[in-house]
Formats: structure tokens, C-alpha cells, sequence
């Protein structure tokens, strides 16, 4: 794609990563265009507004560019940071674990708002439930259901998502104390 279109977007941050001296690499589940990686220039400077809006599993909108296939964080203004989630180690896991889970299943640029509702349901009632594993097992048929995979009831979940990834996750050894 040439040029540049700008968007107003929805998102989830599902993943990010260092990119130079002061960048980020944001990976973004939005609602209107599904999964994306976008550059935030300048995040990680102590100054940079966008810089507390782009932690994982931050609610977001922004306001970003496609160039060249490439999107650009012009703006991002935080919607929900789900604060209660990261004061305890099995809520932040487990919500490490829906991000971890979004990004390897879905395919770029391909929108799935039931996914982007899905992922922010499941965020916002990590935060008030005790009930861990179930709320990680619905997510997790949820999801396969969502992305084309049938799903016997009588399988565990979890095995059933390393299959369809042929492999574990990484996060998955960190929520394990989540049987």
C-alpha cells in the first residue's frame, strides 16, 4: 500500500518489544482491523504521553497511519488499564496468557470483533473473579471456536490449543499454578 491512511482504532496491547533507542514495536488486537504491529516512535522516552497506554493488556485508542504497510502510533490514550490485574502474579500470568494466546491464533489485518470482545471480557472479569481456571478454559474454547476449530467438550482445553499451536506457549508454563 502506498501512501498513508490514517485511522481511529480500538485496541487491546497484546504484545510489545524495544525497538531502538527510544521505539516501541506494538502488536495491538484492534476491533476494527483485527491484529496489528505498529512503531510507536519516541514511547519510551520519560516525556512520551503514549508511553502508559502501550503496557500489555492496556484497553487503548489511537490514532495511527498505515504507510507502506507499516502503521504508525500517532496517538494513544488509555481506556482501561486493568490496574487491579497486575497487583496479583496469578491474574497478571493468566492475562499474559489471553494476550500470548490472541497474538499466535490470529492472522494480521484480519478483523474478528468477537475475538477483540472476547479478550477485553475476559480482562475485565480476570479482575473481579476467583475462578481462574474456568475463566481461562471458556477463554480458551472461545477463541478456538472463533478461529474455525471445533471443540469437544470432552478434551482439555489447554491440550487443545497446544495442538492447534503444535506447541506450548510460553506463558502457559508461567499460569500453571491455573489447572
Amino acid at each position: 500500500m502506498h501512501g498513508s491512511s490514517s485511522s481511529i482504532l480500538h485496541g487491546i496491547v497484546i504484545a510489545t518489544s524495544n525497538f531502538g533507542e527510544a521505539d516501541t514495536i506494538v502488536t495491538i488486537y484492534t476491533k476494527e482491523k483485527g491484529k496489528i504491529t505498529a512503531i510507536a516512535k519516541g514511547a519510551r522516552k520519560l516525556t512520551s504521553r503514549k508511553r502508559s497506554a502501550l503496557l500489555t493488556f492496556c484497553k487503548i485508542t489511537l490514532s495511527c497511519a498505515e504507510t507502506s504497510g507499516l502503521w504508525i502510533i500517532r496517538e494513544a490514550k488509555l481506556v482501561n488499564s486493568f490496574d487491579a490485574l497486575r497487583e496479583n502474579l496469578t491474574k497478571v500470568s493468566l492475562a499474559y496468557f489471553f494476550c500470548e494466546v490472541t497474538k499466535k491464533i490470529t492472522p494480521e489485518h484480519t478483523p474478528q470483533p468477537e475475538i477483540y470482545d472476547l479478550l477485553s471480557k475476559a480482562l475485565a472479569r480476570l479482575e473481579h473473579t476467583q475462578k481462574h481456571k474456568f475463566l481461562k478454559n471458556a477463554f480458551i474454547t472461545r477463541i478456538l471456536d472463533y478461529s474455525g476449530f471445533t471443540v469437544d467438550s470432552t478434551i482439555d482445553p489447554t491440550k487443545l490449543l497446544n495442538e492447534v499451536l503444535e506447541r506450548e506457549l510460553g506463558s502457559v508454563r508461567v499460569g500453571r499454578v491455573i489447572q
